[in-house]
């Protein structure tokens, strides 16, 4: 399989940077508390012991606003987006998003107008995300991605030629493939639904749909 050669947009490029700097701070924080957790000693006598308990409760209580940090670092990372969705819409945001994919990859945003800010910062992710995805763990040759406004809602179909996965991997809230989860997560914060269809061989597309009235003019977006 032959990709073309491609280079994040910036502000992805400073995202990832933020992500692992903040990543590395934290979990060498995190293992500092795990470490000290393991080395409080408990000695002898109830009070002791009673001593150590309490330090051991502190250690676990640091260790969860480690995990906590991060947790919102992610969140924090991810709302970083180009100033082109802001200033002339999805449709081109997009469509640097596929001009920069590492693997060939065609935009088809057909849209009357734009959407509200919300929803078209949770389409770009989506979009986003998928396309990373597609570049890192496919093997495909193409990605096509289409978006369209049907019934009052932003319909999104990613599709990709690769090899594949078992789809029932990802049913269900509880999963962590390829970063799916995380697409469910932020669509139904905007009351959005979500799916996926793969088999192995067969390639995977994406289905995203959220609620959206369009705005005609790019201005007073909500």
């Amino acid at each position: 399989m032959t990709t073309l050669p491609g280079r994040a947009p910036r502000h992805l490029r400073v995202r990832g940077r933020v992500v692992r700097a903040g990543r590395a701070a934290l979990c060498g924080a995190g293992r500092d508390v795990s470490l000290w957790r393991r080395l409080v000693p408990a000695g002898p006598g109830r009070r002791a012991r009673r001593r150590a308990a309490g330090r051991r409760l502190a250690g676990d209580r640091a260790q969860d606003a480690t995990e906590q940090a991060l947790a919102e670092l992610r969140t924090v990372a991810r709302g970083i987006l180009p100033p082109v969705l802001s200033d002339r819409g999805l449709a081109e945001a997009v469509e640097g998003l596929a001009a920069d994919c590492a693997v060939p990859c065609r935009a088809d945003v057909a849209l009357p107008g734009r959407c509200a800010a919300s929803v078209e910062a949770t389409a770009y992710f989506v979009v986003a995300e998928a396309l990373t995805n597609v570049a890192k763990h496919s093997r495909s040759h193409w990605i096509s991605v289409t978006a369209q406004h049907v019934d009052g809602r932003l319909r999104i179909v990613i599709e990709d030629d690769g090899q594949g996965f078992d789809s029932g991997l990802v049913k269900g809230t509880g999963s962590k493939c390829f970063g799916l989860s995380g697409m469910r997560e932020r669509l139904a914060l905007v009351g959005g639904d979500f799916a996926v269809e793969s088999a192995l061989g067969r390639g995977t597309t994406v289905y995203a749909s959220l609620p959206s009235a369009i705005q005609q003019t790019a201005g007073g977006l909500s």
